[in-house]
């Protein structure tokens, strides 16, 4: 196997992008450990960021009432100290519980989602009956794109760069055609046994007819449920896609 995999890059879903369809997943996973809701709601200082106003609240009204019965500036002067005091000490607090919190959040998600490289087995259109048929109308819908596509033997454009290029993937007209793919593959992790996984990804039309079995690429998982929740990863750099190389095949 090379380094960064072998197959095309899939496109978004739908009315959301891969990544947060993934990170709600997470969340929902977070959501449903009590230990990480325990921990994350008994972070120490919660209860100042309640206090804080509270108790400037208590003062503020006895000093408010005594400037207004002597109308001396030094009542102002308590005024102005305790709503200062309170505000720095609200911030303060909500910056270490925000930290600690984060904190919390890491060390739950780093052991929820898992990494590995998955190997294509088997491709199947979910729209068609039959892939050849489904395969061979893709071939008729994509003539003219293969047609305005640029030649391999042709000067490559020096006003156009690389980035541009790259980002054609992700970055597609509406008008292009795409079509959903169901993906069979065999995941091989970075921590834990193999599986199989069985994955639907919508790709250009043009990028579905490059798939075959065999190809291989970085995929993400839940790690509570690997074999429902494996979809290919999409937003690593390329030197995190070779530690996952490295790990799958030491593992």
């Amino acid at each position: 196997m090379d380094d960064q995999g072998t197959w095309p890059t899939p496109l978004p879903p739908e009315g959301s992008t891969a990544e947060r369809d993934f990170d709600r997943q997470v969340m929902d996973e977070l959501r449903s450990d009590p230990q990480a809701l325990r921990q994350i709601g008994g972070v120490k200082g919660n209860v100042w960021i309640v206090l804080a106003p509270v108790i400037a609240v208590i003062l503020l009204i006895p000093a408010w009432m005594q400037w207004r019965a002597t109308g001396s500036g030094l009542w102002l002067a308590v005024i102005a100290a305790i709503l200062v005091v309170a505000t720095l000490v609200w911030v303060s607090r909500v910056k270490t519980v925000m930290g600690q919190a984060r904190q919390v959040l890491g060390s739950h998600l780093v052991g929820s989602v898992g990494y590995g490289i998955g190997v294509v087995r088997s491709i199947h259109f979910p729209d068609s009956t039959n892939d050849d048929d489904a395969a061979a109308d893709l071939s008729s819908d994509t003539d003219l794109a293969q047609d305005a596509s640029p030649r391999p033997d042709a000067e490559p454009d020096p006003l156009v760069s690389r980035d541009v290029h790259a980002s054609q993937e992700e970055d597609l007209p509406a008008d292009v055609p795409t079509v959903e793919v169901e993906l069979t593959m065999a995941v091989s992790p970075v921590q834990g046994k193999g599986f199989t996984a069985t994955l639907i990804q919508r790709y250009a039309t043009v990028d579905a007819l490059r798939l075959e079995a065999g190809q291989h690429g970085p995929v993400r998982y839940l790690r509570r449920d690997p074999e429902n929740t494996t979809a290919v990863e999409t937003r690593l750099e390329p030197e995190a896609v070779q530690k996952i190389y490295r790990a799958a095949a030491l593992n």
